[in-house]
């Protein structure tokens, strides 16, 4: 029997609607475990499908409170819906806090000018936002390190890890359901700042979608070890950087790097 009578459907769902006494583990376990499972997942902009894992990680945690969700529009299912989204404005509250972060550590960006500057540079050929060390050498050479280890992206991963905080001291807790590498929490991260990223550059480029489409496939390419780097420099983002770090000099192929006649839009 559900715990959510079907005469509630049409209500704007909230905690109130959780079965008496699973307040606190719905919000300090169901909720964090289920944020870690969407950061796993391979695209973060897909969340049809998402009954039957949720129905599982219910019938795993809730033991006490036996409900079925029946569809979509149960009250529940709507209410882990809505807690989907608040992981996402979370991330981008933290990404826009973090670009607040850029624009006032140099007098190069007090203005809107030196916005559109950064922007036009970030947004340009092979995306140097995404790389945390970039060299310039003569005749025009440039190598681009540390891939995904930039202060923006490592920001916001910082926030998902602070939103997992009540679940990470026990990880018997989630290991069943989120042991895959979070792509689509580093795929949403990485459009986040794109999107952050305000001038015309960024929302008047015919190829973005092109672009956007080469770094997620990109991103779901990476292994592991890549990961294990990204969590460590996010966890100790204040921390001096190991001067004996060595990258392992990833390339991300964008549509920047294409020919012209080859980007389709």
């Amino acid at each position: 029997m559900n715990a959510v009578a079907s005469s509630k459907s049409h209500q704007a769902p909230s905690n109130l609607d959780l079965p008496a006494g699973s307040q606190c583990i719905f919000i300090t376990q169901f909720v964090p475990i289920l944020w870690k499972y969407i950061g796993t997942r391979e695209n973060p902009w897909i969340t049809d499908a998402l009954i039957e894992p949720i129905q599982v990680l219910w019938y795993t945690l809730m033991v006490d409170w036996p409900h079925k969700f029946s569809d979509e529009n149960d009250l529940i299912y709507c209410l882990c819906m809505q807690k989907i989204y608040d992981w996402c404005k979370a991330l981008g509250k933290a990404m826009l806090e973090a670009m607040e972060a850029l624009w006032a550590s140099d007098k190069k960006y007090f203005d809107l000018e030196g916005h559109k500057a950064y922007v036009e540079y970030a947004l340009g050929p092979r995306l140097p936002f995404l790389y945390g060390k970039i060299d310039c050498y003569e005749n025009d050479i440039v190598l681009m390190l540390k891939a995904f280890l930039t202060p923006l992206i490592l920001q916001t991963f910082a926030a998902h890890l602070s939103l997992l905080a009540p679940i990470e001291g026990n990880s018997k807790l989630y290991t069943a359901f989120t042991n895959n590498n979070p792509c689509s929490m580093l795929i949403l991260t990485v459009t986040i700042d794109v999107a952050t990223k305000k001038s015309e550059l960024s929302f008047l480029d015919t190829h973005w979608g092109t672009k956007m489409l080469y770094y997620i496939e990109s991103i779901k390419r990476i292994k592991k070890r890549k990961y294990v780097e990204i969590l460590a420099e996010a966890q100790q983002y204040h921390a001096t950087p190991d001067a004996g770090y060595q990258d392992d000099c990833m390339q991300i192929v964008v549509s920047s790097d294409i020919k012209p006649s080859e980007d389709k839009e």
